[in-house]
């Protein structure tokens, strides 16, 4: 199963008990599910609804979906509401007056929830008429945005997929690595010692001991088997079903902090050369991880 990412746009239209219904919905990257509506005035509350339906199909993203209604009466049954478009002159007017800005007429009247159809022929049978109609063209635009989220998705597993490949293949190079060779490590250092120090005058026992401790704080062998579990989580992750993007961005975090490790307790250049290429393609896993459900 690829996987879904939080970014797509979808549109319906359709006829709906004497209006044209328009329907968009598009989706963004987000740590959690927000979603935002925004319908006509005269179907105040209705929105509350589309939540929930939208909420029953997604599960993770910056959601906004914008529903507008044309009556098929003509212009005619275009309705101003005057409350609102009273208390918008109101606070033009004190806004005057402290800042010298002019708002216009035709300014107030293209701000939301001013002008809008003609409620005088829509009675109670009407609305929910019009309700069920508008949820079944909801169903059909959120279709649409999950179809648009999977293509995306489709081509965002690849690049993913190739991402954990280049950390498998870094972690192999590094575990052949005669940098993460103890025993290579241990010589190293011995030699290292053994040009600082006069050999008559040290107390073997001494330099065993730090030795071992020299050794111990460049083992980079539990770093590695931890790199290889997670490739082996990762792609487990990335073909099993449902949501994994909260899961896929924990993972990359911890892939960074086994990369920084091994860079840290890195005893030669050849390590310290596959830890940085490491850190980068990582970063690059980290920030495509965002866009995945």
């Amino acid at each position: 199963m690829t996987i879904s990412s939080m970014t797509g746009f979808a549109r319906a239209t359709g006829h709906c008990v004497g209006f044209h219904a328009s329907m968009e919905i598009k989706s963004v990257n987000g740590r959690g599910l927000d979603i935002r509506v925004r319908v006509p005035s005269m179907l105040d509350g209705f929105d509350l609804t589309l939540k929930k339906q939208i909420g029953k199909i997604l599960h993770r993203g910056s959601v906004s979906m914008n529903l507008s209604l044309v009556s098929e009466k003509g212009e005619d049954s275009l309705q101003i509401n005057e409350d609102r478009l009273s208390q918008l002159v109101s606070l033009s007017t004190r806004m005057h007056r402290t800042t010298g800005l002019v708002s216009q007429l035709d300014g107030l009247l293209a701000l939301p929830g001013v002008v809008g159809p003609g409620q005088a022929d829509l009675d109670e049978n009407s609305r929910t008429a019009l309700e069920e109609e508008l949820l079944e063209l909801a169903d059909k635009a959120l279709k649409e945005l999950v179809e648009s989220r999977s293509r995306e998705g489709g081509s965002l597993q690849l690049l993913l997929e190739g991402q954990i490949d280049e950390i498998e293949g870094l972690t192999l190079q590094a575990e052949q690595s005669a940098d993460a060779d103890i025993s290579a490590i241990r010589d190293r250092l011995k030699t290292r010692i053994a040009s600082l120090l006069d050999q008559n005058g040290l107390d073997p026992d001494r330099m065993e001991q730090e030795l071992a401790l020299l050794t111990l704080r460049h083992d980079v062998r539990e770093e590695l088997d931890r790199l290889v579990a997670h490739v082996k989580e990762a792609r487990v992750l990335l073909n099993a079903d449902g949501p994994k993007g909260r899961k896929l961005d924990f993972l990359a975090q911890e892939f960074n902090r086994e990369a920084n490790t091994l860079s840290s307790k890195s005893a030669g250049t050849g390590l310290t050369r596959i830890g940085l290429d490491l850190k980068a393609v990582i970063d690059q896993l980290r920030e495509q991880v965002q866009n995945v459900e």
